[in-house]
């Protein structure tokens, strides 16, 4: 327990310096379990058919990596975006009476980079990774169902001009 307990006190420690590191963390560690949980879930599901499977395992997967990628992306950029324009010399967010490098301008650099992070976290996981990973999905599963279709048309019995009516309306040839 003295273990865990020291883990999460420097865990703690080191992400109060950084709140939009931590918070890109924890969603991420989220977004993990959360798929993980949704794969298993699949796999275990009897009323779900192989065939279903085969198509939801791996949508499930690529969803969660999607998500993970974009908000890890997004997220980050909106972090630094957060931080530019709250530090260096010309800042664009300005307080007047804090001083460059001051305490409470590093919290107002980290606060503003929690905050960017956040905002860009909500884009990445509502708007822009649904819109990426739908088109991605309509595509696979375009090419899944033509697929699907060209099978089925090989397997249909085709005319042979050669063939009598009988073993046409039968789908199978007549022994010799």
């Amino acid at each position: 327990m003295n273990l865990l307990s020291n883990s999460l006190l420097k865990t703690s420690v080191s992400y109060m310096k950084d709140p939009a590191g931590f918070n890109r963390i924890a969603y991420i560690m989220s977004w993990g379990a959360s798929s993980t949980g949704q794969v298993f879930s699949i796999a275990q599901n009897k009323k779900i058919s192989e065939k279903e499977k085969r198509f939801l395992i791996p949508q499930e997967i690529a969803n969660g990596v999607l998500n993970v990628f974009f908000f890890w992306t997004i997220a980050l950029l909106a972090e630094k975006f957060g931080k530019f324009i709250t530090e260096g010399k010309n800042p664009i967010v300005k307080v007047n009476s804090f001083e460059p490098g001051c305490q409470r301008q590093k919290v107002l650099v980290a606060g503003m980079s929690a905050i960017t992070g956040i905002i860009g976290g909500i884009l990445a996981s509502d708007i822009i990774a649904p819109i990426i990973r739908n088109k991605i999905a309509a595509k696979i599963q375009k090419r899944a169902i033509n697929k699907e279709n060209q099978t089925k048309r090989a397997k249909q019995p085709t005319f042979d001009s050669n063939a009598s009516f009988y073993q046409f309306l039968n789908h199978k040839t007549l022994p010799k």
